[in-house]
Formats: structure tokens, C-alpha cells, sequence
């Protein structure tokens, strides 16, 4: 049987989050007038069935596949896509939340007129959190039939979060195979690779003006370290996979600015933050060899600016002065990790 759209959910050691998770979208798919148009598929790489899933066997559109090992969570990504039998994928974060009317607003917009007139391979929409309007961007300007480089020229960091990107499941496919995607990475940003390649390779994205889904984020505890692998080290990481995946040299080098300001942000933000904390918050335990080389170096710069502190000061006289934006990112980071950090930085951080 094949349905509209497949809500895909890789999840990991989470049984009671994917369990709400999945009881919330059936529960909206039961108010849903043309539900049997929406699949839901959990591919699950825990040690143990998550039994409580399980009950769900009997609903038509549901399927539930048990790894029986952790297969990383790109490989589960790209496994989704294989099981799924919608035309298109929804991938969804086992935690985060959806508005109540996500499901059928996704269903509305891609059977809609001027959609069907184009060939649309990546769908995205607007994505909050419970302490900001919106998380990611919110370009009220865009129209819904976005060109793919205008998209990228001014919204690109959209794909980065998992639960907002809606993709066409056989080019998705063919991509994966064209590019043994399954050999060459298999990581915590296999989708955003996914989303980019469509994206990329495609002349239109279709953009829902709409907040859909809550990011759980703002609601968990994490080192400090997390915000900078993911603001800093896993952009490196995208965009060396994605040269070898796509020829928009143009995308590329915009990517190696962001490192390159992401590096300059959070060069000052630990800066900042070890100065106040006194003490150590980069953590080197189980890295792997070329991240954690990197990361030396980065917390050589790092002291030498907290070292002289007129150095920090110069270079923060000058960020405000002719890059504002980026000023106002070190002091919002800054800030964000401070708050968080209150009663213990170590386990309770912002990302």
C-alpha cells in the first residue's frame, strides 16, 4: 500500500519519549479525516523491543522494526527510507512535539495544485521552541515555491534539525545508492546530508509558513560540548561529505564561512564562560583522533585569548563595531550558557 506521506521516527534508548511520540501522532491521525494517506514507521536501535510500541501493531498504518543492534543513527536514517511506502518521508525526532494540525497541514500542502505542477523533492516548515518564537528562521518573505538557491542564499540552516524536513523517498533512495551513503557516513547529521543533496539538486524547495514542530532541546541538560560539536564541528564534517555529494560550490564556500564565524563565536563564548566558571568545559572523553586534534588546537586559541585579556577585549571592540551580528551571538550564548549553568554547568547546559 502505498500512502502520501511516512512520518519516520529513528530512535535510540528512548522507549518512553517514542512511545508519547508515536500515542500523540495516532492520536491526531484518529481526528484525521484522510488518515489512512499517513504511515508511521519506527526504526528502533535499542538493545531491547520496546513493547509498549508493540500494541501498536494492530493499527493499519503503523510498522514498527526492531534493529536488534544500533546500527548508528545514520544507517537507521537511511533504513527508514527503505521501509517506509510513503510517497513522501517525514523524519521526526522521537522527542519533539507537533502542533495538532501538523500532520494534515503536510497532507494539504503537498497535494495542493501548485505543488503537483513542480517536481518537489524537499519540504520544509517553520520549527519553535517553548522559549523562543522560532528557532531556526523565520523568512516570512519566502514564498512557498522557493528557488533551491535562494533557499540556500538566505535559509539554509533549516535542514539542520531533523524534524522539519519532509523528502521524496525515491530520490532520497536513489541518492543513498549513488553515493553509498551507507559506507561513506553514518552520523547524528545523515539527514541534514539527505536534505541538502535534495536540495541541492533540485530547482524549487517548498517552504510551510507555519511553526509545526517544537524542538524538546531547550527542555534537556547538555555539556557545553554538544553546542559546539554541533555548531562548529559537525558543520566541518557536513560539508566535507557534501563535496563529495554535490557540485553547488557556491553552498560549499557559504558553509566555510559559517564554520569559520561559528569557530569565531565560540572561541569568544568559551572564552567568556571559562573566565566566569573557572574551570574546565570542553571534554576530550572518547573522541575520535581527528576531532580531538581539533579541539586542541581550538583550546590553544582559546587560552591564549584568555590569557590577555586585552586580546579578548581588542577583538570584541572590533566584532562590534563592524560584524554586530556576530557580537550579539557571543553575547547571547553566552548569556543562554550562563543561565543554564547556574546550579551545575557541567550536567545542565543550554544547546
Amino acid at each position: 500500500m502505498t500512502f502520501e506521506l511516512t512520518i519516520a521516527i529513528p530512535t535510540y534508548n528512548r522507549p518512553d519519549e517514542v512511545f508519547k511520540t508515536v500515542t500523540n501522532l495516532i492520536t491526531q491521525l484518529n481526528t484525521f479525516v484522510n488518515n489512512t494517506e499517513v504511515q508511521i514507521v519506527v526504526c528502533d536501535n535499542s538493545s531491547e523491543i520496546n513493547w509498549k510500541l508493540k500494541k501498536f501493531n494492530n493499527y493499519p498504518s503503523f510498522k514498527y522494526i526492531h534493529n536488534g543492534v544500533n546500527l548508528g543513527q545514520g544507517k537507521n536514517v537511511n533504513k527508514l527510507f527503505i521501509e517506509s511506502d510513503g510517497i513522501y518521508v517525514w523524519v521526526l525526532a522521537d522527542d519533539d512535539s507537533i502542533s495538532s494540525h501538523a500532520i494534515s497541514t503536510i497532507c494539504e500542502e503537498i497535494k495542493s495544485r501548485k505543488f503537483k505542477l513542480n517536481e518537489i523533492a524537499f519540504v520544509t516548515f517553520y520549527t519553535g521552541d517553548k522559549k523562543s518564537s522560532n528557532l531556526w528562521i523565520n523568512q516570512p518573505e519566502l514564498e512557498r515555491l522557493t528557488s533551491s538557491n535562494t533557499f540556500l542564499n538566505t535559509s539554509w540552516p533549516h535542514p539542520i534539525f531533523i524534524s522539519n524536513n519532509v523528502l521524496d523517498r525515491e530520490k532520497t533512495i536513489r541518492l543513498i545508492n549513488q553515493y553509498n551513503l551507507d559506507v561513506l557516513i553514518n552520523d547524528t547529521y545523515q539527514n541534514s546530508v539527505l536534505s541538502f543533496m535534495q536540495i541541492c539538486s533540485s530547482k524549487h524547495v517548498w517552504v510551510i509558513p507555519q511553526t509545526l514542530v517544537w524542538d524538546s532541546h531547550r527542555d534537556k541538560f547538555y555539556q557545553v560540548s554538544q553546542g559546539f560539536r554541533v555548531k562548529v564541528f559537525d558543520l566541518m564534517k557536513l560539508r566535507s561529505t557534501l563535496a563529495k555529494c554535490t557540485q553547488n560550490k557556491l553552498f560549499l564556500k557559504q558553509l566555510n564561512k559559517t564554520v569559520i564565524s561559528s569557530s569565531v563565536v565560540w572561541g569568544f563564548v568559551f572564552t567568556q564562560l571559562s573566565r566566569q566558571l573557572k574551570q574546565q568545559i570542553i571534554y576530550t572523553k572518547n573522541m575520535k583522533i581527528k576531532e580531538l586534534l581539533f579541539r586542541y588546537r581550538f583550546l590553544l586559541l582559546v587560552f591564549i585569548v584568555m590569557r590577555y585579556k586585552f586580546i579578548w577585549e581588542l577583538f570584541y571592540f572590533f566584532l562590534k563595531l563592524f560584524k554586530p551580528a556576530v557580537a550579539i551571538n557571543i553575547r547571547n550564548e553566552s548569556q543562554n550558557y550562563l543561565k543554564q549553568s547556574k546550579f551545575n554547568f557541567i550536567h545542565q547546559t543550554y544547546d
